[in-house]
């Protein structure tokens, strides 16, 4: 076999991908698809999706085997969202969203809810992170109202279960 001296042949273009001056797009503009024009990339058509908060979503890490859950019966009277910082209540050895204002335990944080649960009508079995983790602290669910000197507290009581908010 030999070599040929004349340059290598243009592959063929396809007619879909020209523009409407007739002319191929040019090489470093994105792939476009039929009666589409790369100007049409930076104005999106469809409205963007918005995810809610996922099940353990706030973990950044935790210890091997899951040693950093435990299955918990939680009260609160409301839908509770995971992420939420947990107290416990004392007399009756449930979680419950963290109450700083309170005096029965739910003013200490014990725990992050795992997953969010509904406790409108009744008490819920739920899962709770109550030692050696991490956690995205933009992730979590504080009370409404409360204060930045009261999450400082929350987060050294998480702190001395080895729960680092991060």
């Amino acid at each position: 076999m030999t070599k040929s001296n004349q340059p290598a042949a243009e592959p063929p273009v396809d007619p879909a991908a020209q523009g409407a001056s007739g002319a191929a797009p040019e090489a470093n503009t994105p792939a476009t698809q039929a009666g589409e024009t790369p100007e049409q990339f930076g104005n999106p058509t469809v409205t963007p999706l918005v995810e809610n908060w996922h099940d353990g979503g706030f973990i950044v890490s935790e210890a091997n085997g899951h040693l950093s859950r435990d299955g918990i019966t939680l009260t609160g009277g409301a839908f509770i969202m995971a992420g939420t910082v947990l107290g416990l209540v004392t007399a009756s050895g449930n979680f419950a969203p963290l109450n700083p204002a309170a005096a029965d335990g739910s003013q200490t944080a014990a725990g992050i809810l795992f997953g969010g649960r509904d406790t409108t009508t009744a008490n819920q079995p739920a899962v709770a992170i109550t030692r050696n983790a991490e956690v995205n602290g933009n992730e979590l669910v504080w009370p409404t109202g409360i204060t930045p000197a009261q999450i400082t507290t929350a987060t050294a009581q998480l702190k001395a279960l080895n729960i680092l908010v991060r």
